[in-house]
């Protein structure tokens, strides 16, 4: 109905009637008619006036009425304003071409003012509630412009407000923050006492007890004595990252390159700034220092919410910016407390807002938490300690078991000379021939320098080049790192022909005549050491991405050593395992490294002349095949050697990571309930706790009892399609499909519509189970969101244009497979958005995603989901495959 005229109540005022004409019936009225509706007007005035004459209007009706009037005027320029405000906005965005920040004002003032909720109107009661909710919502909430590029729709949001002192760490729960934006700020007013050595200002954790609760997804810390510091990224090696498998959990911690000390006792305005690329600090308005960060800051997802302050630290007003701050906002901020710009609007920073209720109940779930922290970890200790002294009762063997026999001291005769000439051996394996230096398994103990071990007749590579092969077993090592001079070649002559030509030389007692470093090999945890070339130094593992775990590592498991001196690349060269480890310039001509000349030794186990450097190690089978006779070995000889596991060795050698012998056993525990992970949780803090026989054989793996074998690999950079946390929302009832920035939705859609129309389509191909399982009705209807991507229309309405990626670290990737073989990894952290995100009726959150090289046809592509195995499938679907009846094939 059209509302004719509304005649409102006011100060005694008699209401006239509301007319109500149906539609259409504007011009129906007669003269008759419209001298009736006179007459009423007519009789209304004469009501007011009366009304008024009588009753007279008082200086507080007056008052009331001008107030009125002004706060109407007031609030409708505050809305011209705003409109105004909007309307630029959009402009500049559409000048822009900025689809996602549209998409995103879109979807804040639909969401805020709930927008779908006046589509549904039907009757004049739901446009009088509608309106009431938006003009409640106004009231509410002023909408600022920094809000509508924030996913969360929360703003800029003042955690905490009056000044608050701290004894320990506070729980807010009700802070949900979520670390999307691509630049964002902290500022806080901030003062330690005298006893504060450091803490966090706040930060995100990913669990709130045992490994890794001392660590932050992302945080502000601070030290007394060297300043500010950003950490993060714990989540990205929890609860184990495969360059770290071993090590303790791990976060960046990002710190000034200068220290800041802290002042005590006094109030600063501290300010902290993080884009993809730096990090940047200020204390009040001086800029503390700018740290590049080595990668973005990513978010994690907890149900704890965020822990804000630290024992002997009083802080106030700690805001959160989803934008960066530039120096003239954090000046206005420090002189009035806000930016000019929030001022000038009115405009504040959102309160997390507590009643009294709610805050006493997060003190106590909070105290409760802490409680349940500290008896977890006291109980997780106590497990500890319980194990470690039923431990130390069982005695251990003075001697180890895997001992091999000691090898003779002083000079010895390789193996390979007999009857004054020196013999070489065939490899059948490999069809080379080789020079046996050591045959047998020999233990070389620790000497003195007067019967220091020297290998005599060490054949020669002088104007060709060498690979030396042989087992090794690292020394008993206590420390942190253990190193020893395997071998040292070199030209050792008795004293008196060494005094007496060193003397002849420059009388210092140092030996010129000769040379005692023409090539080493020293062996320790982590690295490798060579002398006799001018590259020669450390090459540390670390260097070159090999994780620790491959490392030399007590003197338990047998390694298989390759060390190959190329005189044709002029490389030295390092295989551990049978596999390519590093590799470094000598330097200079290789066939140049070798000795000549008379007293031409090795020695074993030390470095020489004398006896230093020396600790006891383990070889076995060491042999020096010459490349002028044998050839230089490849990569596949060395590795083909190295699979030959002799007896000698026992079990005491390397496992390949896929052996069931490197497999915990999933359904053992000890006579204390612990699993074997609760063995890999128990090791971080204490390794003695994997010393039981019982976890050693039963947990291989968590407990790393035994020794993976290495394995080749090119430590490739990853590239990101996103590199943050990303809302995709349904497009449409089935799905959404996110393009590449190479993509558009039309040219997708014309794509399909002109493959659907040709000759290959009609045939209809599909296997007749997919088309079942894509059917929308049926005994068995398509279950979950999942997008028939051979129907044009249903292709074109999941299409999300604001849903995209960069094109061109995909192609990167692609070509970088390509020249790898073929070999490739994607990984991804997917998770729910609420009931809507679960798989049809099942009450299961089970991701279906796919990957398309192409849609038209859709046939390359990657799939996760649901088909044929109730707990899920990944799929891979190429036209190089044969299509079967179990195949997605197409979806």
């Amino acid at each position: 109905h059209h509302i004719r005229a509304i005649s409102p109540t006011m100060h005694g005022a008699t209401a006239a009637d509301v007319v109500l004409a149906p539609p259409g019936a504007e011009n129906g009225y007669g003269d008759k008619q419209k001298n009736v509706e006179i007459s009423s007007l007519v009789t209304l005035q004469s009501c007011v006036r009366r009304k008024i004459y009588k009753e007279r209007l008082h200086c507080a009706n007056l008052v009331e009425r001008l107030n009125l009037e002004h706060e109407f005027v007031t609030g409708m320029l505050k809305l011209l304003n705003q409109a105004m405000v909007f309307s630029l906005l959009l402009i500049a965005l559409g000048f822009a071409n900025d689809g996602p920040a549209t998409r995103g004002i879109y979807n804040y003032l639909s969401s805020n003012f709930d927008l779908q909720q006046v589509a549904t109107i039907q009757s004049r009661d739901d446009f009088v509630q509608a309106l009431q909710s938006i003009s409640s919502q106004s009231r509410q909430h002023f909408v600022l412009s920094s809000q509508y590029f924030d996913t969360q729709s929360l703003g800029n949001v003042q955690m905490l407000g009056s000044l608050r002192s701290f004894t320990a760490p506070a729980v807010l729960s009700n802070v949900q923050l979520s670390i999307q934006a691509p630049e964002i700020a902290f500022t806080t007013w901030m003062q330690v006492s005298p006893d504060f050595t450091n803490g966090y200002v706040f930060r995100k954790r990913l669990v709130t007890a045992g490994a890794g609760s001392d660590q932050s997804c992302w945080g502000w810390y601070f030290d007394r004595y060297t300043g500010p510091q950003l950490r993060y990224g714990m989540h990205d090696t929890f609860p184990i990252d495969i360059w770290n498998i071993n090590n303790r959990l791990q976060q960046l911690e990002i710190k000034l390159p200068k220290p800041q000390p802290m002042k005590v006792n006094e109030y600063f305005l501290m300010t902290m700034i993080v884009t993809q690329k730096v990090v940047m600090f200020y204390r009040n308005t001086e800029l503390l220092g700018t740290i590049p960060i080595p990668r973005p800051l990513t978010d994690c997802y907890n149900t704890e919410g965020i822990l804000v302050g630290q024992a002997n630290m009083e802080l106030g007003q700690l805001r959160f910016y989803p934008k960066s701050l530039t120096q003239s906002d954090i000046a206005e901020i420090f002189q009035y407390g806000m930016r000019l710009s929030d001022l000038s609007t009115g405009s504040q920073a959102s309160d997390v807002s507590e009643s009294e209720t709610l805050v006493t109940k997060q003190e106590i779930l909070g105290s409760i938490s802490q409680v349940e922290s500290l008896v977890g970890e006291r109980q997780h200790q106590q497990d500890i300690s319980l194990l470690s002294q039923t431990l130390n009762s069982v005695p251990s063997p003075a001697v180890p078991s895997y001992a091999s026999p000691p090898y003779p001291v002083g000079v010895t005769e390789t193996n390979c000379y007999k009857n004054g000439t020196l013999t070489l051996t065939l490899d059948k394996l490999i069809n080379r021939s080789y020079y046996s230096l050591i045959s047998e398994p020999a233990r070389l103990s620790k000497t003195s320098a007067s019967d220091a071990r020297y290998l005599k007749h060490v054949p020669s590579f002088e104007g060709t080049g060498m690979t030396l092969t042989f087992w090794y077993r690292h020394i008993p090592c206590f420390t942190d790192n253990c190193g020893v001079y395997v071998f040292q070649a070199g030209q050792f002559p008795p004293p008196s022909v060494s005094s007496a030509t060193s003397s002849s030389v420059n009388g210092s007692g140092t030996n010129t005549s000769f040379n005692a470093w023409c090539w080493s090999l020293w062996i320790e945890n982590q690295a490798f050491w060579v002398d006799g070339s001018p590259n020669g130094g450390y090459i540390h593992f670390a260097d070159h991405g090999i994780d620790p775990k491959f490392g030399f590592s007590g003197d338990k498991y047998w390694r298989h050593v390759a060390y190959q001196l190329d005189e044709k690349t002029n490389k030295a060269r390092f295989f551990i395992d049978g596999k390519f480890a590093v590799e470094r310039d000598w330097g200079k001509g290789i066939a140049e490294t070798d000795c000549g000349g008379p007293y031409k030794e090795i020695s074993i186990g030390h470095a020489a002349p004398g006896y230093t450097y020396g600790a006891p190690i383990e070889l076995f089978d060491l042999r020096m095949y010459v490349h002028k006779v044998s050839g230089a070995l490849t990569a596949d000889d060395i590795w083909r050697e190295s699979i030959q596991f002799a007896p000698q060795l026992g079990e005491d050698h390397c496992v390949n990571i896929s052996s069931p012998d490197m497999q915990d056993y999933g359904v053992w525990e000890d006579s204390y309930g612990h699993d074997c992970s609760w063995y890999y949780q128990a090791k971080q803090t204490n390794p003695s706790v994997c010393s039981s026989p019982e976890a050693m054989k039963n947990c291989p793996n968590s407990c790393a009892s035994k020794q993976e074998c290495f394995k080749d690999f090119n430590v490739a950079a990853p590239r990101f399609v996103w590199d943050r946390t990303r809302l995709i929302p349904a497009q449409s009832s089935n799905g959404t499909i996110c393009l590449g920035s190479s993509y558009s939705k039309a040219s997708v859609v014309d794509e399909c519509r002109k493959w659907a129309s040709s000759a290959s389509y009609k045939t209809r191909p599909f296997p007749a189970s997919w088309a079942a399982s894509m059917s929308l009705d049926g005994t068995a209807p398509r279950r979950g969101r999942r997008v028939n991507v051979t129907v044009c229309d249903e292709l074109e309405a999941a299409i999300d244009e604001y849903c995209g990626f960069d094109m061109k670290p995909v192609e990167e990737f692609t070509k970088s497979v390509v020249e790898a073989g073929g070999d490739f990894t994607i990984s991804f952290w997917v998770r729910p958005v609420g009931t809507n995100s679960f798989l049809g009726d099942t009450g299961r959150f089970f991701p279906h995603i796919n990957f398309f090289s192409s849609f038209s046809p859709p046939q390359e592509n990657l799939l996760f989901g649901l088909w044929a195995n109730a707990n899920g499938e990944a799929r891979i679907n190429s036209a190089c495959y044969n299509k079967g009846n179990r195949d997605s094939y197409w979806n």
